[in-house]
């Protein structure tokens, strides 16, 4: 009875989990429409508050001494908080490799290539935690991997550059850049740190992810880095040549970039499960370093500020998106505590599917069903029974 009940708590989280990834793609999606942009690093910086002050309330219903309980996780045990900042770390150079590997590849090249995100995933929990994979899992994630490749595949030939990396979570550029994006990218925070696995870039988050988030793993999504206004390169066209451009070194990059990813997503799920600390106090300190973060970055777009504002483009639907973000990253953390980093990965591209049919079916966006997203999305829900019914 308890092994039943512990699976329908992890159950329900999981689905709840999901259903918030999927208004705050659908917000991220609607942000894109918007004739004024906001700030993203204000935008992250807000989230990151947000989660700071739920952790906070969440301390004092537990323990009511909220005052020691913070000298105790942020100060007086500096090498837990330490800990804190190696994922942190992580997602810092798996934003800015994946700009740089961009320079290198086209669009569809990355999307295929960084899939393996998933499948480094499953890798390092078995190297780090030494947590047996079945064969079936290891199918499972196969099929997931298989299944995700379709259906980005299939949403960035059908749509509007914007749309589609609002939806998949694809930065929509092909410059290599060094520091957080600007303004225009909703960021859909949907990791406990910042969860590169959906770097926000557009014009101006995830992801995630939309990623998703992006916005698309609860420390802010780690400083993103700023890209040019430049479109997804056309994948019906053969790539043009240019000069410095190695498709080698771009792979290289984005095969890092994956492994950056999962070592930073099994870092915080050790964290998280190790038990030397409670889950608010957990969340207190990835909260702590995200916001000292935020405050960098939003320091670098100091002239954006000057010039419209800090709090410009915040409109009620980026308020709802703020919101949705911050709950994000606390489920994120959830998650990680009593799931696993693995199972995580399947939220992403069961978010993108049903926000993709909602905005067809519901919102009537006119978006075509193609033979590649009913597969795509056929293996992604197989794979997921598949790997929950394993043993």
């Amino acid at each position: 009875r308890r092994s039943m009940g512990g699976r329908a708590k992890k159950s329900l989280l999981f689905v709840v989990y999901l259903c918030v990834q999927i208004a705050s793609l659908l917000l991220a999606s609607a942000s894109q429409r918007q004739p004024k942009k906001y700030i993203n690093s204000v935008l992250v910086l807000l989230t990151e508050f947000i989660k700071l002050i739920s952790s906070l309330a969440a301390i004092a219903g537990a323990e009511g001494h909220v005052t020691h309980a913070v000298w105790e996780t942020l100060f007086a045990r500096p090498t837990q908080l330490l800990r804190v900042c190696i994922p942190a770390l992580l997602y810092a150079v798996q934003n800015n490799i994946i700009y740089a590997s961009l320079a290198h590849v086209d669009a569809v090249t990355f999307q295929i290539t960084y899939q393996l995100k998933i499948v480094a995933s499953l890798i390092s929990a078995r190297l780090l935690m030494h947590r047996g994979v079945s064969n079936a899992r290891w199918l499972a994630v196969t099929l997931l991997t298989a299944g995700v490749v379709l259906v980005q595949l299939s949403l960035l030939a059908d749509a509007p550059v914007e749309e589609a990396a609002a939806e998949t979570g694809v930065p929509a550029t092909s410059d290599s850049c060094s520091t957080p994006p600007s303004r225009e990218q909703p960021s859909s925070s949907t990791d406990p740190l910042p969860d590169s696995s959906q770097p926000s870039c557009t014009k101006d988050p995830l992801s995630d992810y939309s990623q998703p988030s992006s916005s698309k793993d609860p420390l802010p999504d780690s400083p993103r880095p700023s890209c040019s206004n430049d479109p997804l390169p056309d994948s019906s066209q053969p790539p043009k040549k240019q000069s410095g451009r190695s498709v080698a070194l771009g792979l290289t990059g984005i095969l890092i970039a994956c492994a950056c990813s999962a070592l930073g997503g099994t870092s915080v799920e050790l964290l998280l499960q190790e038990g030397a600390l409670s889950l608010p106090r957990r969340n207190l300190q990835m909260a702590f370093v995200s916001v000292l973060i935020g405050l960098i970055k939003m320091w670098s777009d100091r002239h954006l500020v000057r010039e419209g504002g800090l709090f410009q483009g915040f409109s009620k639907l980026v308020w709802a998106m703020v919101s949705l973000d911050s709950a994000n990253g606390i489920l994120v953390s959830a998650l990680l505590k009593y799931t696993s980093a693995v199972l995580k990965n399947f939220a992403a591209p069961l978010g993108i599917i049903f926000n993709f049919l909602i905005s067809r079916y519901v919102l009537g966006s006119g978006r075509k069903l193609n033979k590649q997203f009913i597969i795509g999305a056929t293996l992604v829900l197989l794979a997921l029974g598949m790997y929950s019914t394993a043993a």
